[in-house]
């Protein structure tokens, strides 16, 4: 299956990182959703910093630069999703799932507005994580979007991209 590599820059400093305990991380594209019509392939994020946070606890946004095979780096925004929480894991990851189908079958075909008033979307991949505290595993999934700038004119509650803040 695809991958997607996620490094950590060192000064980064995120509960998601003390979860991992590692500079980085390797998600798989998921099975759940087909993306790959896209013509999305196997990359790597160079993760420069983190995004402020809203109420979600377990969810965890970065910004950072994606490389792709045969293609000039990109910035993204990284949503990362984390399941210490299986049940509200399960029901965030439902709107992850929908979020990527709603990308796939209604906006990415449409060629006025993808990439320029709605974000490209990378992909969403799924992991498990070795939570060393609790000497457990955890899923993890991710969503990658392009980056649009800033959130500062957004509600506090949106991180920004994604559809699934609006629903």
């Amino acid at each position: 299956p695809m991958s997607l590599s996620l490094k950590f820059s060192s000064d980064i400093d995120s509960r998601f990182l003390e979860v991992v305990a590692s500079d980085e991380v390797t998600f798989y594209q998921s099975s759940t959703v087909n993306l790959v019509q896209l013509g999305i392939v196997a990359g790597t994020v160079d993760v420069t910093g983190p995004v402020p946070q809203d109420f979600r606890s377990d969810e965890y946004y970065f910004k950072g630069r994606l490389s792709l095979p045969n293609a000039s780096p990109c910035d993204v925004f990284v949503k990362i999703l984390l399941g210490d929480d299986e049940e509200f894991y399960s029901e965030l990851l439902q709107s992850y799932i929908q979020e990527a189908k709603f990308y796939r079958d209604h906006l990415c075909g449409n060629k006025s507005l993808y990439g320029k008033a709605v974000p490209k979307i990378y992909g969403l991949y799924e992991t498990k994580v070795f939570w060393e505290t609790y000497n457990t595993h955890v899923d993890c999934a991710c969503m990658v979007y392009q980056y649009c700038g800033s959130t500062r004119n957004l509600p506090p509650w949106s991180t920004g991209s994604g559809l699934s803040d609006f629903g």
